[in-house]
């Protein structure tokens, strides 16, 4: 039976996040953080296709709404007015949704994570700066954060996550000299990073989810 917990974040707000059950065995709960002008739904089928029937499974929602020139809802991670109050602004949503996730029977439950673009950066944001504890972090076309590479070694080094890196040839948004970087700075910083590569641009790509899954399977 699915469940939804509702999210206190900042300003009064709350935020509804359901989390869909695994038909068989559930050996974790894989959370999802969607791309810029996206909503949490957006995720639903890639996220379906990672949990198979051995993850529970839960697509976050972005805070700050925004309409698009056609009148659709959608939403982003950040703004660039005030950034650092925005940031704090994420990392208390997480906080509360890791609260919430303990109280739910999640606390010692395996957790991965899985962002794309603007949300494989806050992806990030919670690897590093929120109480959740990330197994695998997949970090889907997005870059690390000027505040997570600010971090020293002595903020970083209790951080058991492994990171995998997607990356698409003719992605003009990721390029490929932002995932050296972020991946040489991943590994100066003594965590474990693998590489994805796929034909293809800045877009959720099914051979590579097809690569994910392989991995995550190597958790079980």
């Amino acid at each position: 039976m699915n469940k939804t917990l509702n999210i206190n974040v900042s300003f009064n707000h709350v935020i509804p996040l359901q989390i869909f059950k695994s038909e068989e065995s559930m050996n974790g709960i894989i959370l999802g953080l969607h791309g810029y002008a996206q909503m949490a739904e957006s995720m639903d089928a890639p996220l379906k296709s990672l949990a198979g029937n051995s993850f529970d499974y839960c697509s976050l929602q972005a805070p700050h709404l925004f309409t698009t020139p056609n009148n659709s809802y959608v939403s982003t991670w950040m703004n660039r007015k005030n950034r650092d109050l925005h940031v704090d602004y994420q990392i208390e949503y997480f906080n509360n949704f890791n609260d919430q996730l303990c109280q739910n029977a999640y606390d010692k439950t395996l957790k991965i994570g899985f962002g794309f673009s603007q949300g494989a950066s806050s992806l990030y944001r919670m690897v590093f700066l929120s109480k959740l504890k990330i197994k695998l972090a997949i970090i889907y076309a997005g870059d690390i954060p000027p505040e997570i590479k600010s971090l020293n070694h002595s903020e970083t080094h209790e951080i058991e996550t492994k990171f995998i890196l997607v990356h698409g040839d003719e992605d003009n948004v990721m390029t490929a000299e932002k995932i050296k970087e972020d991946t040489n700075w991943l590994k100066e910083n003594n965590f474990n990073v693998e590489l994805i590569n796929y034909s293809g641009n800045h877009t959720i790509d099914t051979v590579a989810l097809n690569s994910v899954s392989n991995h995550i399977g190597k958790l079980l």
